[in-house]
This record gives C-alpha cells, sequence and structure tokens, in this order.
C-alpha cells in the first residue's frame, strides 16, 4: 500500500513512511491472526505462529516492527507458554475502517463521497438536458436511474395546424383556455372577446361573443372556478364578466375605471 510521496502531507501530518508502516502492520497483523485463528480452530494449536509467518518474524531481513508485531499477536491469541485460549481476531471490515482512520486527511476518502460523486454527476446531466422530463409533471417524482445516462424524450411539441377560428374581423391579440380546458377565449382588435366551447379531438364553436370594450382587447384571464373572465383593453378598462347560457353576453358585471 502506498501512501505518496516522503514528505507529501500537509503540514502535522504523519510522514508517508510511518503512514505506509502503519498500514503494514495492520495487514501483517490481520494475515497473522486469521491464520493462527484458522490453525487453532482446525486443533494444530501448538502454541506456535503458523510457519510462513514464525519464519519471517525471525529472520533478520524482516522490518523492523515486525518482531513486536509477532509479540503482539501472539499475546492477544494466547499463543505463548501460558496460553488459556484464542481470541477471535477482527473482521476485515474493522480492519478497513481502522486503516481509513489511519490516512492522513489529504489521502482518505471522506465518509460517503462515492453518493456525493454520484449525485452531483446526475444533477450535472439533468441542468445540462436539453429538454426537461414533462413525463413527471403531475406524478410523484422518482429519482433518475444511475444504469444510464440521463436523457428524457423531448416533450411532444405542436407541429400541424388542427383548428382555425376566424370570427373575430381584426387581428386575434390574446387567447387564453379555461382551468377545465372546456372553453377558450380569444380577445382582438375588432373589440371583442369571444367564448369558444372546446370539443374533442379538434372542434370548436361560439358560445358567447362579450361587446362592450371602445378599443382593442389585449389580454384576458379566468377565474380560479372558470365562472367569471376579466378583460383588459386600451380603452383604459378592465371588465368582470359571468359566463351566461349560449348567446350573446349583454353588460360585464363590474367596469373598473381608474386607469388614465
Amino acid at each position: 500500500y502506498e501512501c505518496g510521496e516522503a514528505g507529501a502531507g500537509a503540514v502535522g501530518e504523519p510522514s508517508s513512511a510511518t503512514c505506509a508502516q502503519k498500514l503494514q502492520f495492520m495487514l501483517t497483523e490481520q494475515q497473522i491472526l486469521e491464520l493462527a485463528a484458522k490453525d487453532l480452530c482446525s486443533g494444530g494449536s501448538s502454541g506456535e505462529l503458523p510457519a510462513e509467518f514464525a519464519a519471517a518474524g525471525n529472520s533478520s531481513s524482516s522490518s523492523s516492527f515486525a518482531p513486536a508485531a509477532f509479540a503482539a499477536v501472539q499475546h492477544g491469541l494466547g499463543l505463548g507458554e501460558d496460553a488459556v485460549g484464542a481470541t477471535v481476531p477482527p473482521t476485515r471490515e474493522e480492519l478497513w475502517e481502522r486503516m481509513a482512520d489511519a490516512l492522513p486527511p489529504s489521502l482518505a476518502v471522506a465518509p460517503h463521497r462515492l453518493s456525493v460523486l454520484l449525485w452531483q454527476a446526475t444533477r450535472y446531466q439533468q441542468l445540462h438536458c436539453l429538454y426537461p422530463d414533462g413525463s413527471r409533471l403531475g406524478s410523484a417524482w422518482h429519482a433518475p436511474s444511475l444504469l444510464q445516462d440521463y436523457s428524457p424524450e423531448p416533450p411532444p411539441l405542436p407541429t400541424r395546424c388542427i383548428a382555425k377560428l376566424d370570427r373575430h374581423t381584426d387581428e386575434a391579440w390574446f387567447a387564453t383556455v379555461s382551468h377545465d380546458g372546456r372553453h377558450l377565449a380569444s380577445s382582438s382588435r375588432d373589440c371583442s372577446v369571444i367564448l369558444w366551447v372546446c370539443q374533442p379531438p379538434a372542434s370548436f364553436r361560439v358560445a358567447h361573443v362579450l361587446l362592450g370594450h371602445t378599443e382593442p382587447v389585449s389580454c384576458a384571464a379566468w377565474s380560479p372556478d372558470d365562472r367569471y373572465l376579466l378583460t383588459a383593453s386600451s380603452d383604459c378598462t378592465a371588465r368582470l364578466w359571468r359566463a351566461p347560457p349560449e348567446g350573446r353576453c349583454e353588460s360585464p358585471l363590474r367596469i373598473l375605471r381608474k386607469h388614465d
């Protein structure tokens, strides 16, 4: 295991050599503990370390920390002359946690780092996607899959004209659909507002003609319950209308004249 170049850590961090030595100690200790425990479980408890490690521990070419490691392992497993039992070695998950704690901050991986990177990658694709995912509008949102790139299908865009409404006698300036989708209000330069009944699949018929403005009507808006329609005109008035039974609407409910 390499901890980087010697002296490459931040100020106050242990040197790379010390870090590498400590990690090597942990790995060697774990190997000895596992092999010795296996030897004990198989009935081969002879008070001796496994042959391959005993030879390494007595070798003059072994690391300077090796004798201390072997002595500590012997004591921990009860392999000495006065041994009365054996200690279960730590799991490899525990070993990994110890090794991660031993790493200096400049080399250690922060907790949940992989989750953060995956979220950032997914979010980057969402922000740079050409089309928003309109299929999730009005439904429960689900996180995008990490098994493939984020690429929602383009939303359905109008490609052809399915109806032509030509009852106005001048330019149509504004159109708005009721909240229930059953009516359409169009305003025009001819000073009128026409209410259309929308019938599937693409049929429209005139339900009401709202007259009273003396200048072109530039805007219209439905009330939340679709019972009223507010129109605004260049004649400096806004008029509130109630949708009566089919036919011509004689007069508005209110005329707002505060504008100059």
